[in-house]
């Protein structure tokens, strides 16, 4: 294994639902990995209990770090659920970020056979209520990347350049891209990212940041999906988000399938009924279907007040561009909320950029649209191609 240094790119988006991670080692292709979003702190002793070899398993499945420092060590994602722990909803996203970035830049190193000694170009993306601890992240980011160990290897990083971005902030570096800086600089944009955990708004007037108009709120989708829970008997959290899924079928050709898919995102009821009885599985049918209805009708109107109390009027509006999972659920209240002013960021040109980036084969494109990826990507997609430099008309990066 080369021991000399590697220029590493990495944007991450540490979504409370599905970490997504783009990046780049020196002037390969670009590919993407993700992480399930639990972390958990270990007692120090731990360390001689965890498993030092990773099997045939994946390194981001199997990840846990220690921070040479102060010989602290966790458990990040899928082996952090293995110490039953959950994502906290009340600490700030950027609490529990460090060992989240470790895990995943150490996970990067093993599955590319990378050198223990790299150069970091970091871009991360953070609610904009969080936007005002980015130094301080910096800062703490540093000191730890000195010095830490994932699984048994030891890394020392070197961070050459970090940028800091609120969430949908790559969505306003693709808009600018596909419609020009022109166009940007002359409307009144909304940009509103629904989350599972936050649901926020980034206003721009004639191009600029409008930060005391601009919000994030703690109204997340989780926050839905506990009013289905509460609604019903036996069911989870992660049951209920484990059935929602971007349905593709019953259309005639692909064509309109793409064009289309928004529409069949939806709860699969079936994956929820639990009774094995017809009649007694026919009813729980009905009160799922019955507690959905109501809890999105519940949502929505909670969604509506912070809304009207956010945005200007709607006539000042030129466009509002909407992103995030939830959005999917919610696309037909939100398109007619907005008159006819909605545009989801999202089209086949983004898309297909985004795809030809990856060099994706045909079982990984079908992964990826299974997961429905390319929408949970593109925050940070629109970060990447921003913070890279990546030329997205040609899919070639910019000299």
């Amino acid at each position: 294994m080369s021991q000399r240094s590697q220029k590493l790119l990495v944007c991450y988006d540490p979504g409370t639902s599905l970490s997504k991670i783009l990046y780049r080692i020196g002037s390969e292709s670009v590919r993407y990995l993700t992480m399930q979003p639990e972390t958990v702190a270990l007692p120090a002793a731990s360390v001689s209990t965890l498993p030092s070899s990773l099997g045939s398993g994946k390194p981001e499945d199997n990840a846990w770090v220690r921070l040479n420092l102060e010989k602290e060590c966790f458990a990040v994602g899928r082996m952090a659920r293995d110490y039953r722990a959950s994502v906290s909803l009340k600490r700030l996203k950027y609490e529990s970020l460090i060992p989240k970035i470790l895990a995943a830049l150490g996970a990067i190193a093993v599955k590319e056979n990378a050198s223990k000694r790299l150069s970091l170009d970091l871009a991360l993306l953070i609610p904009f209520g969080e936007y005002a601890n980015r130094d301080s992240l910096e800062v703490e980011l540093r000191q730890a990347l000195e010095g830490f160990d994932f699984r048994e290897r030891s890394f020392n990083i070197r961070l050459k350049r970090y940028e800091c971005v609120a969430e949908a902030g790559g969505i306003v570096f693709s808009t600018i891209r596909r419609d020009g800086l022109e166009r940007f600089q002359n409307q009144t944009l909304a940009y509103l990212m629904f989350g599972y955990r936050n649901t926020s708004l980034l206003l721009f007037r004639n191009g600029t940041l409008c930060r005391n108009e601009s919000s994030t709120t703690q109204l997340g989708f989780y926050d839905f999906i506990d009013k289905v829970a509460a609604k019903v008997s036996g069911l989870s959290r992660d049951e209920i988000q484990g059935a929602i899924a971007t349905l593709r079928e019953g259309y005639h050709n692909r064509e309109q399938a793409r064009r289309d898919y928004r529409q069949a995102t939806r709860i699969v009821v079936e994956d929820l009924i639990k009774s094995t009885d017809p009649s007694k599985a026919d009813r729980e049918k009905r009160d799922l279907e019955e507690a959905i209805a109501t809890a999105t009708a519940e949502y929505w109107q909670i969604l509506t007040h912070w809304l009207h109390e956010r945005l200007p009027p709607l006539r000042q509006l030129d466009r509002a561009i909407c992103c995030g999972g939830a959005s999917e659920l919610l696309q037909e209240r939100i398109s007619s909320y907005f008159e006819g002013k909605i545009a989801h960021w999202q089209t086949d040109w983004e898309e297909k950029q985004l795809l030809t980036a990856l060099q994706l084969d045909e079982y990984q494109k079908a992964e990826f649209e299974k997961q429905n990826l390319a929408l949970r990507f593109a925050d940070v997609w629109g970060l990447f191609a921003h913070f890279s430099g990546y030329a997205v008309e040609s899919g070639d990066r910019v000299a």
